[in-house]
This record gives C-alpha cells, sequence and structure tokens, in this order.
C-alpha cells in the first residue's frame, strides 16, 4: 500500500520505515515521511532555539534531569550501585539546597565570587564514597568547588575539614 506524503507529495510505501509512527492515528502512522519530518523538526528547533535552551536548562535542574545524567555516567563503570528513578527523586526532594562540606546554598551559587561555582546554577550530586555507584545513602549534595577538592582522595570528614578551614567565605 502506498501513501502520498503530505510534505513532498512523492507517493511512498505507507510502512514505519518510510512515515513516523504516530499513536493518536487510525493507521499508527503520519502523513508526512520521515524526510519530511526531520526537516520541518530540524526548521522548529532552528526556529523555536531559546525555548529549546530553556526546557533544557529547567529539564537539567529537575531531579529527573539530574538522575538521567548521573544514570548515563553511571553505565560507563560496570558493576556500579545505582539507585531508581523514584529512590533518587525521593532522596533529592528530602535534601536541603546546601553543600554539605561549605555550607553554600543553591541559591547563592549564582552570586558567588568563586569562578568555578559562579558558572554553575546548581549543587552538584556528590559520591561520599567514590567510585562506590549513586544511591541515597552514598550521595550528598556539594558545590563544585568542595566537589573538585574532595575528588577520589579525600573521604566526606577530610573534605568538611578542609572546607571550613579554606573554602568558607569563597562564595
Amino acid at each position: 500500500m502506498k501513501r502520498t506524503c503530505s510534505g513532498c507529495q512523492q507517493s511512498k510505501p505507507f510502512t514505519a520505515k518510510h512515515f513516523r509512527k504516530a499513536n493518536d492515528r487510525k493507521s499508527g502512522l503520519k502523513g508526512i515521511c520521515v524526510v519530511c519530518d526531520r526537516k520541518y523538526s530540524a526548521r522548529y528547533r532552528t526556529d523555536n532555539r531559546e525555548m529549546y535552551r530553556k526546557s533544557g536548562r529547567k529539564w537539567a535542574k529537575s531531579p529527573r534531569g539530574i538522575y538521567c545524567y548521573l544514570n548515563s555516567k553511571g553505565k560507563r563503570v560496570p558493576g556500579i550501585k545505582k539507585c531508581s528513578l523514584e529512590e533518587f527523586i525521593e532522596w533529592y526532594e528530602s535534601q536541603e539546597l546546601r553543600c554539605v562540606y561549605c555550607g553554600t546554598t543553591q541559591d547563592e551559587l549564582a552570586n558567588s565570587t568563586d569562578k568555578l561555582n559562579a558558572s554553575k546554577t546548581r549543587l552538584t550530586i556528590d559520591q561520599k564514597i567514590a567510585r562506590q555507584g549513586y544511591f541515597p545513602e552514598n550521595m550528598c549534595l556539594a558545590c563544585s568547588r568542595c566537589s573538585m577538592v574532595k575528588s577520589d582522595i579525600f573521604s566526606q570528614e577530610e573534605t568538611k575539614e578542609i572546607a571550613t578551614k579554606y573554602l568558607v567565605g569563597r562564595t
């Protein structure tokens, strides 16, 4: 069975290879071919670039966006323990948005005089014990400076001591 694309007016086989899926259609496929749909989508993204940037930034700051980012990092390291999306969201929403090491709040990051923290819009998720994975008992919120200082060299207690002696007041 063939169908004429409403975009390029070419007759093509009416299959998922040539037409995109559309769950709201009786046939299950869009009336526009894959090539035209790709061009339309690219043009729409170009015309609405700022809207996409804003929604991307908003998503990246959301618990779901942060979880997806951490999950993609964890996929590169086999055998790493991870928590589910629901566990992560529950953990994240129960946290006070403050660095556990130096006490900087997420709102203070934008006005920070520390160049590393000023470039960030949210606190990072730090592993209390490095390379053990992202699960509630091993996660904490940290500013970029403290997270970088801690790295996988210092323990959580050592980083708290360093932050209180040397980093507090840099924000």
